[in-house]
């Protein structure tokens, strides 16, 4: 009697397995999974422990950092950081817009006194290519005007020697004396024009060249240090929501606020049924509407719960959803293509 009742219980599971496998009705199938809505991107701002300031532009659909940026501390320097005041008041800022200064007392340092070694170069140059002062000027015009009288003078006397000379009433030695002073004043007239010169044109080129090259390098690590102090102006990369947080090492956080994701874990087994673009429909508690996205990422790296298999998946919800929050726990349904009803009833069993 039992041997019988188990063969009819076999020979009746049999069949109702043939028939639903024969059965060629395919039933809606998808995919349930709880899931978090996370910006699609956000920028962090964090304070390390050795005083480093970090930021940080997130991609939270692929889950890696898209931009990393840090402000480094020379030894011995003193750096400080200041959040914008006309950020206090704001809860969105744009992209571009300044979140905070680091001040580095060493640089400010260097920069001030490299302007003003350019200023001395400037000036030296200006001094040289203008020539001396005025009163320079004038004293190496009154020193030629001085050197020709004399030269003049000099030739004066020897046109009143030559007649003498030739009339055999004075030595030629003294002829020659004084013809060898004429020639030390015209040497002396051609070095007194050379000062003028100088003094009225300035240096020579070659000086002038040498200024120039040094206040070119000046200017070089002015620039430099320029750029170093555009750097310590932190801007944020994105427009968004602007999150503070008053007793933590984050100083501030920009959440996109026009664009949003949904992460949600799907078992292992489920693998083959997701793919990129497949729709995802949300359910959140509070809101009528159901947003819709579709998978953007899949993640291979397997993660373990509670012994269960699970990998990461995201989906973007369609532009111009801004109903949602982020951190709003979502019931995302991946809407597979129908199954058969034999399929249907194994995975729904397999849960």
């Amino acid at each position: 009697m039992i041997m019988l009742r188990f063969i009819i219980t076999i020979t009746i599971v049999v069949t109702i397995a043939a028939i639903l496998y024969a059965v060629p009705v395919k039933i809606p199938y998808s995919i349930e999974a709880p899931g978090k809505i996370v910006p699609l991107k956000e920028w962090i701002l964090v304070r390390g422990e050795d005083g480093l300031l970090s930021a940080t532009l997130y991609n939270n659909v692929l889950n890696l950092p898209e931009s990393y940026s840090i402000t480094h501390v020379e030894r011995g320097d003193h750096v400080t950081f200041r959040l914008n005041e006309k950020l206090m008041s704001c809860e969105s800022v744009a992209a571009g817009d300044t979140v905070g200064f680091v001040n580095s007392h060493n640089v400010e340092l260097q920069w001030a006194q490299l302007r003003g070694e350019l200023s001395t170069e400037l000036a030296t140059l200006k001094l040289y290519e203008t020539g001396d002062k005025e009163s320079l000027v004038r004293e190496a015009r009154f020193q030629l005007d001085y050197a020709q009288k004399q030269v003049e003078h000099q030739k004066t006397e020897i046109s009143r020697l030559v007649s003498l000379a030739e009339k055999k009433m004075i030595p030629e030695a003294d002829m020659e004396r004084e013809e060898t002073t004429l020639r030390l004043l015209e040497i002396n007239t051609d070095i007194a024009k050379a000062r003028l010169i100088t003094a009225q044109t300035g240096s020579k080129k070659e000086q002038n060249d040498l200024v120039r090259a040094r206040i070119t390098a000046l200017r070089d690590e002015i620039d430099v240090l320029e750029k170093r102090l555009r750097l310590s102006t932190i801007t944020s990369p994105i427009s968004g929501r602007l999150v503070r947080f008053s007793r933590s090492d984050t100083l501030a956080v920009v959440q996109c606020d026009t664009r949003y994701a949904v992460v949600f874990p799907a078992r292992w087994e489920d693998r083959t049924d997701i793919v990129p673009h497949q729709r995802v429909r949300l359910s959140v508690e509070g809101l009528e509407t159901q947003p819709e996205g579709e998978i953007e990422h899949l993640c291979q790296n397997v993660f373990v719960v509670n012994g269960r298999q699970l990998l990461r998946v995201a989906a973007v919800i369609e532009e111009g959803t801004t109903e949602l929050s982020p951190g709003v726990i979502a019931n995302c349904s991946v809407i597979c293509p129908p199954v058969r009803l034999y399929e249907y009833i194994l995975r729904y069993f397999g849960q």
